[in-house]
């Protein structure tokens, strides 16, 4: 199948409150490109402590005893997939044989995705053969129907079938793409990240963790040695991954992605072509302050790299006015706000303006118009 395409975004689009996103976006959050909005926030347990006391180690005493999971019965070999998060693993361990993976016999193109509380039975995990039909099912439909719910779920459905069969192939590979591209498009950052870590660990032939329990390396089938991506994808997702450390801010990482960018693999192509250039100078536009080049990759974003800098938007919109303010005298025209922070119209750079505490200039039986810096500044 082929890669889902992006829609553009018309300027047209609903403007989006800070006020009604989740703190974690609430300062880099764009007006414009996300279709969906997580809300809530998660609890903090900072502070949380818990005693251990005779009394809490008697109670631990007798949960350990429920299990029988006493120290002198504990079982002998504990299944790697399955192993508690005390278990101790020993690098001296024989890796599984392929006699000993598990083959689904389900041939069920849709399966609901729920959390694994007990060991995977054959009957309720799809093959290889089967789950590459359900992803192109997965695809048709979603193109068809845009709903992200249902193809979230499914999608993490064929993830664990994958997991728990142990399999590493470039199946896998195009599961996780096609997941991190959804994902990106209904702006998902957090499942999105976990996607794109699998995919390097993948192509790096390293273990992963996907949430249905940590998976090592000994532990996948056909994993000798680390899988590639094409060179388009590559490049995609690399663009991806210095976006994303802009978004979040993760200037750390921001700096291990750039250095990833290999200057000699980059010779003899257009810049603007590639998803790394691009992400590249969108990182100089922003750290510069340079909104005129910003939207203008905007623009001209390739692949998914949009949906990202919509994250980006508020952040240079809130810069550029600032600095718009500061370096006109004495008046400067709304037109030239909406044009110059790629606003859609006059109606929403006002809104915008206000928002901003920006001082108008009134005239009689005359719409707002212009804009006195220096109140503006002062305010």
């Amino acid at each position: 199948m082929g890669k889902l395409k992006r829609k553009r975004l018309s300027k047209s689009s609903k403007v989006v409150l800070v006020a009604e996103t989740p703190a974690v976006y609430s300062e880099d959050l764009g007006t414009v490109g996300v279709k969906q909005l997580r809300n809530g926030q998660g609890a903090s347990l900072e502070g949380f402590s818990l005693v251990v006391n005779s009394s809490e180690k008697k109670r631990r005493l007798e949960r350990k005893a429920r299990f029988n999971l006493t120290d002198n019965n504990k079982p002998t070999t504990i299944d790697l997939l399955y192993r508690p998060l005390d278990a101790t693993r020993d690098s001296r361990s024989k890796a599984p044989s392929e006699s000993d993976r598990l083959i689904g016999e389900n041939t069920s193109l849709e399966k609901p995705y729920l959390r694994l509380t007990d060991f995977p039975r054959k009957e309720d995990v799809r093959p290889l053969n089967v789950l590459v039909k359900s992803l192109a099912h997965i695809k048709n439909r979603y193109i068809k129907d845009e709903d992200f719910e249902w193809a979230n779920e499914q999608l993490k459905s064929v993830r664990q079938d994958l997991t728990v069969q142990r399999l590493r192939n470039p199946f896998v590979l195009e599961v996780y793409e096609t997941h991190a591209r959804i994902l990106l498009e209904e702006g998902d950052l957090d499942e999105f990240n976990q996607c794109q870590t699998v995919i390097r660990n993948i192509v790096k032939g390293a273990g992963y963790d996907d949430g249905c329990g940590e998976l090592p390396l000994e532990e996948i089938m056909g994993s000798n040695a680390p899988l590639s991506q094409n060179e388009e994808t590559e490049d995609e997702f690399r663009g991806y991954g210095i976006l994303y450390a802009l978004v979040r801010n993760a200037w750390s990482q921001l700096k291990l992605e750039l250095a990833q960018v290999n200057a000699s693999s980059l010779e003899g192509r257009e810049g603007i072509e590639l998803s790394a250039v691009h992400a590249i100078q969108v990182v100089k536009a922003v750290q510069e302050c340079d909104y005129r080049t910003f939207f203008r990759l905007y623009e001209c974003a390739p692949h998914l790299s949009a949906y990202l800098m919509d994250f980006l938007v508020k952040r240079v919109r809130d810069e550029a006015y600032h600095r718009v303010i500061a370096s006109h005298r004495p008046t400067v025209s709304i037109e030239y706000i909406r044009d110059a922070l790629h606003l859609a119209d006059l109606e929403e750079t006002r809104r915008f303006l206000r928002q901003q505490g920006a001082s108008f200039i009134q005239e009689k039986g005359e719409p707002t118009f212009w804009i006195d810096c220096k109140s503006s500044l002062a305010s």
